[in-house]
């Protein structure tokens, strides 16, 4: 039997020590959260280091995180991801993927991470860190 490092050495008299069992698939899930929390990590850190619009306009963060690019350097080069057909035709195909790491602002950016955790965990679950990345892009 499982005993709690709480509870006293002396069993009561009037309790059986029963053994603790987890369901199966309940310990399976928990794995399951923890290695998709281990897959989304490094999206979530993607999105999270890209200044949005907002930061773009007033030229700085408007709350602190590590970035890839500071507003002011982003603002420069912002056509260089955002997706259009000019850009295509120039030759600048990684707008594909980069236009998806642009949001208007801090909320649009918690409203796409909470849409990954809720929509994210069931690509996970039937298909893995290829379905995560798959329907996110």
């Amino acid at each position: 039997p499982i005993r709690s490092p709480f509870a006293s050495r002396r069993p009561h008299a009037s309790s059986a020590a029963l053994p603790l069992r987890r369901h199966p698939a309940k310990a399976m899930e928990w794995h399951r959260e923890v290695e998709f929390t281990w897959a989304v990590a490094p999206l979530v850190l993607l999105l999270c280091g890209v200044p949005t619009l907002d930061e773009l306009a007033e030229g700085r963060l408007l709350w602190p995180r590590p970035v890839l690019l500071e507003p002011r350097e982003l603002a420069g080069r912002y056509q260089d991801f955002v997706l259009c057909e000019r850009g295509l035709r120039e030759g600048r195909w990684w707008t594909l993927v980069s236009h998806a790491f642009l949001h208007q602002g801090q909320q649009h950016l918690l409203s796409n991470l909470q849409g990954i955790a809720v929509s994210g965990f069931g690509a996970f679950m039937d298909g893995g860190v290829p379905g995560l990345y798959g329907a996110f892009f």
